[in-house]
């Protein structure tokens, strides 16, 4: 069964979009500026061809910290060309240089008070190219682009969140029942747990699609702001609806966890949020030994798409948009591309 599309009525571009550092650039947009003063150095840097897990290990190694020493805002992509800002307690801006090599290059070096944690990050600069489209792939983009921009996207979680094969998910399930130990290490364990929460949300999601649901604010939902994220409880849709259409508040979806906050005990969506644990076989009790670190939140089913714009040239488009701090590209290139489901039995 393939995923449900926001835009199936408006058509598709076809073609291929495959990362890497020519057809994929991604800049990262700070939550705010290093201040130039305290004990945390700011490191701005380009990187190809790399992971963030790698530039981690590099920089504790190159200046002589603990891994936990080291902050970073958000994990980027491996196969593109990234921008993003590492922090490293007590380095020194004179020492930067040291941290170049070979796909690494340092834009800028300052201090600040506080060590970069995850989600100190607005959001995400991408322009990537989709190869081997048709005559009218423009004109089809950029309708589909607009309407994204008007409405949100579907917020779910990319392919990649779930592993290279895929069996992040059934890897999880270990985790849960042997405890963080299963995984080998505490961020592995993390890892594969987050990756059985995504799965889940983007379950809970493709049934509200399916169901003509997604965008309908039912009684007892689960809502959030949409510029501060803050929750609450609908208890009157006709007036949340008129937020909704407004783009103030935006539905949420599980990340189930034991401190999840929930719809109300048997309104619909709470009933569709337990049908989709049933389903998994799974419980809230499940996510016991691993409370102190996926203790479960909320996450919008849609997310905003800004400073959109389509380019063609030749057999190829260069789309350019920007997006909110987890929020995935190639969920808005599939939308796009709309690709065609596998043929391979396998």
């Amino acid at each position: 069964m393939t995923r449900p599309w926001l835009t199936e009525n408006l058509g598709r571009t076809g073609g291929t979009f495959t990362p890497s550092p020519t057809d994929f650039v991604v800049e990262e947009i700070p939550q705010y500026e290093a201040s130039g003063e305290g004990d945390h150095l700011y490191l701005r840097v380009e990187k190809i061809g790399l992971t963030t897990r790698s530039l981690v290990d590099r920089a504790a190694r190159i200046f002589d910290v603990s891994e936990r020493d080291v902050g970073y805002a958000g994990l980027k992509d491996k196969n593109a060309t990234t921008t993003q800002t590492l922090s490293v307690l007590g380095a020194q801006p004179e020492d930067a240089p040291r941290f170049e090599g070979e796909g690494i290059r340092v834009l800028e070096a300052k201090r600040h008070r506080n060590k970069l944690k995850v989600g100190h990050l607005a959001g995400n600069r991408f322009r990537a190219t989709i190869r081997n489209v048709g005559d009218d792939a423009a004109e089809l983009a950029t309708t589909i682009m607009e309407h994204l921009s008007d409405h949100g996207m579907a917020n779910f979680y990319g392919d990649q969140r779930f592993g290279a094969d895929g069996n992040n998910v059934e890897r999880a399930r270990q985790v849960l029942q042997k405890g963080p130990r299963a995984a080998g290490s505490r961020w592995k364990a993390k890892f594969l747990v987050s990756a059985l929460q995504s799965h889940l949300f983007n379950t809970y999601l493709e049934e509200r699609m399916r169901l003509g649901q997604h965008n309908t604010v039912r009684s007892g939902d689960m809502m959030v702001k949409v510029d501060s994220g803050g929750p609450f409880v609908c208890d009157d849709p006709d007036v949340d609806q008129g937020r909704y259409d407004a783009f103030e508040i935006s539905i949420s979806g599980p990340i189930f966890g034991l401190k999840m906050r929930r719809p109300t005990e048997g309104s619909t969506p709470a009933q569709w949020e337990e049908a989709i644990m049933a389903q998994a076989e799974l419980t809230l009790d499940d996510f016991q030994k691993v409370r102190k670190f996926a203790s479960g939140t909320r996450r919008p089913l849609r997310a905003p798409v800004t400073d959109v714009k389509v380019d063609a040239i030749e057999d190829r488009l260069d789309v350019q948009f920007t997006l909110r701090s987890g929020s995935y590209a190639t969920v808005l290139l599939d939308e796009l591309i709309k690709p065609e489901p596998s043929s391979d039995p396998s």
